[in-house]
């Protein structure tokens, strides 16, 4: 009987120590989950107590600006002559500070830090893109967006090769197709050297790339898949879609008008402008003797109504306006100079033959296609090249330097394709009603706005942090200034 009973009490301590097991274990996963949920609440309260001090400071740049025209230096984590905004929720102060803004004119990063009681520490990140403004004149002065910022397509874009973007985004209306995404780096310049070459980047995240297509639209390509850019066949990121017009023809009829600037010359019935000289039908000029008895000097704006133009090995031009219904043509191996002339074809092609080409603050207007056919071409300071059809193009280009500010003059307009062969760093701006094709590895400082495909063979870098300085990508009111300062109105967060 003794024996029994021990036994119950034995059971009985073991049944009490199981249950109390159970009890101090349940204890400890409470515990475990009220600390779990408190740091799950921590870390939630310094996230957004971050955004919340960002959108603030956000708001307190924008105001800034409104009123000084200018953004204010930051230095040490403290902004000069800006007092941030200070806020509550649920009735406590909430603190957060500013850890960086690196503004670079043309966008900037800023990171903002906020610390729970808890100790939690969360930093948001944003990079803000860029608003070309007059920094003379209060009209406001805008830069084509379509060329602003990186590859724009109302087609896709297709990149093949390494391929790095600066101060740069890609857009596709359908798509895009990036063959090695580990290939492609996205950068914001946070400082530039003495010849507008980034020195210093910050790189952007993967969750955040600037990539984007139209939202609405039948059909998407995307690749690569099951990425950070691309979600069941679809792109990651989704906005309105663009519309490019290059508008050659209005762009033509206006270079022409500009041209009638002597009203005592002789008026032309074919292009309803005043001309300093004016033939008929298209001169024999076999020589340079013969360039020049025919009118094609300094100052002088000559019209040719009929038949082709077609200057002799040799030609070069200087301040020379030619507006000539057939096609303008440059013939010859002997190294060329085209500066600060117009030369318009209203009919016809422009084509560039010598193997050395300068050109230089000149406008070229071709009615077809528009061939620098040159192995080596400079184009210097502002030059606009047109076309009804298609541009054909091979050299270099190079930046503009305005008193220490320094932009892009080349401008590409053209209402079909535009091709570009070149193994050098472009400086440069295109607006195409049709496809634009890059071959080379070369670096293209500027951006590109294409109604068709965009395609990069051999891969592309590419640089959309520099202003541009050419008329022909203004919209609005014309320019009556050269400098320009960088407003920044939008951001998107990291």
């Amino acid at each position: 009987m003794r024996r029994q009973d021990g036994i119950v009490i034995v059971a009985s301590l073991i049944l009490m120590l199981a249950v109390l097991g159970l009890a101090v274990g349940s204890l400890f996963l409470t515990q475990s989950n009220l600390k779990i949920a408190e740091n799950v609440r921590s870390k939630a309260y310094a996230k957004y107590a971050a955004e919340s001090g960002m959108d603030a400071t956000l708001a307190a740049l924008d105001m800034y600006y409104n009123t000084h025209h200018e953004y204010p230096s930051f230095s040490d984590g403290q902004f000069s002559n800006l007092a941030l905004p200070q806020f509550q929720a649920n009735g406590e102060q909430v603190n957060y500070e500013v850890l960086a803004f690196n503004n670079t004119g043309n966008s900037a990063v800023v990171k903002v830090s906020a610390t729970s009681p808890q100790g939690a520490t969360h930093v948001s990140e944003a990079l803000l893109a860029g608003e070309l403004t007059s920094s003379t004149t209060t009209t406001e002065v805008e830069i084509n967006p379509l060329v602003a910022n990186g590859l724009a397509s109302e087609g896709t874009v297709t990149l093949n090769g390494r391929n790095n973007f600066v101060s740069a985004g890609l857009h596709g209306n359908r798509g895009y197709t990036i063959n090695a995404l580990q290939n492609a780096t996205f950068s914001t310049c946070l400082s530039r050297n003495t010849n507008g070459r980034c020195i210093s980047f910050e790189t952007i995240e993967s969750d955040n790339l600037p990539i984007s297509a139209a939202a609405g639209m039948s059909s998407y390509t995307c690749n690569p898949a099951n990425s950070s850019i691309c979600s069941g066949g679809v792109p990651t990121r989704l906005t309105d879609p663009i519309t490019v017009t290059p508008n050659y023809a209005s762009r033509r009829d206006a270079v022409i008008a500009a041209a009638d600037q002597n009203p005592s010359g002789t008026l032309s019935s074919a292009f309803g402008i005043h001309c300093d000289v004016v033939h008929s039908t298209a001169p024999t000029m076999n020589n340079a003797a013969q360039v020049r008895s025919a009118g094609f000097i300094s100052g002088k704006v000559v019209c040719v109504q009929n038949g082709n133009v077609t200057f002799p090995n040799g030609t070069s031009l200087d301040g020379v306006t030619v507006v000539a219904n057939g096609q303008i043509q440059f013939n010859g191996n002997t190294a060329i100079t085209i500066e600060n002339s117009v030369l318009v074809s209203k009919q016809g092609c422009i084509n560039v033959n010598p193997n050395r080409i300068t050109v230089r603050d000149s406008k070229l207007y071709s009615n077809c296609d528009l061939n620098m056919n040159g192995q080596q071409t400079l184009f210097e300071g502002i030059v606009t090249l047109a076309s009804a059809s298609n541009i054909n193009i091979n050299g270099r280009s190079s930046i503009i330097n305005n008193d220490g500010v320094f932009s892009i003059g080349l401008g590409l307009v053209a209402e079909g394709n535009i091709t570009v062969n070149g193994q050098s760093d472009w400086f440069a701006v295109a607006l195409t009603g049709g496809s634009f094709t890059y071959n080379g590895t070369s670096t293209l400082y500027g951006g590109v706005s294409a109604k068709g495909s965009i395609t990069s063979n051999g891969g592309i870098d590419i640089d959309s942090g520099l202003a541009v300085h050419n008329d022909d990508f203004f919209e609005g009111e014309t320019v009556t200034t050269t400098e320009v300062t960088q407003r920044l109105t939008e951001y998107s967060r990291r």
